[in-house]
């Protein structure tokens, strides 16, 4: 007998699909600070054609970066809240992002302590197995 994902499974790992675009925040600032140094001239001033020449592609690949891991934190919720699907790698996964995201003031700060408070509570239920994986629902 296969074991089909349920509904809880597809959102979690449609969420944690969508984390690593975290990474197009970096991208989009190394863009922006390479546009604005490559424009300095000689005596250290910029030249503000060359910079705004592109001003809005780095803006919305960083906009990308933020908004897309967000979305997929909020179908790992939905996932574990509304399916009860609960996974030790959803645990890990809010409690690790928790921690990174403490670091990341202002924005990600109260991120973060929501989410390191949503692994600590639920580390129990997780961890020990005294729950109903969604796999096993009919």
């Amino acid at each position: 007998m296969m074991n089909t994902p349920t509904t809880g499974q597809r959102y979690a790992t449609l969420g944690f699909a969508m984390q690593p675009f975290l990474l197009l925040v970096f991208v989009g600032s190394y863009l922006t600070i390479r546009d604005i140094f490559g424009s300095l001239s000689p005596d250290g001033h910029a030249a503000a054609v060359s910079i705004s020449t592109r001003p809005y592609l780095p803006v919305w690949i960083m906009i990308a970066g933020i908004g897309l891991p967000l979305i997929g934190l909020v179908f790992l919720m939905i996932a574990d809240l509304k399916f009860q699907f609960r996974s030790k790698w959803i645990f890990w996964l809010c409690a690790i992002y928790g921690v990174i995201a403490l670091f990341s003031f202002p924005f990600g700060t109260p991120f973060g302590f929501a989410l390191l408070t949503y692994a600590l509570l639920r580390r129990d239920v997780v961890l020990s197995g005294r729950f109903r994986p969604s796999a096993l629902h009919s």
